[in-house]
């Protein structure tokens, strides 16, 4: 919410010009993949629910796969990155404007949680 608040104020014309601006960090590419992962987990767990039948096994190596190649190690790897750089350099990774839009503890939740 504080976030699309920031971009408003900051006055981007377009959707594209965000989304590109966005893209570039790690955090988000982060968020989408857990986001492709818990999807398509829940798809695989309506359709054992809805028939007697376990899902193809290649649609349950896939999402397997998918998790031990991408999810995991970005789970692991953008919590370690930030926070140390956060330590190290505070305004490399997040200059002092982006703590007066974004409070600590939503800091926290975008870089830890996922």
């Amino acid at each position: 919410d504080s976030y699309a608040i920031f971009l408003l104020e900051k006055n981007v014309g377009d959707i594209k010009s965000v989304l590109m601006d966005m893209s570039r960090y790690l955090t988000i590419w982060s968020i989408v993949c857990h986001c492709v992962l818990f999807f398509f987990l829940s798809l695989f767990d309506l359709i054992r629910m809805a028939s007697s039948r376990e899902p193809v096994k290649f649609f349950r190596v896939t999402v397997r796969m998918f998790f031990v190649a991408v999810c995991f190690p970005l789970g692991l790897v953008v919590p370690i990155l930030f926070w140390t750089l956060y330590a190290v350099d505070r305004d490399l990774v997040w200059p002092k404007y982006m703590s007066d839009e974004l409070p600590l503890y939503e800091n926290h939740v975008l870089h830890t949680l996922p």
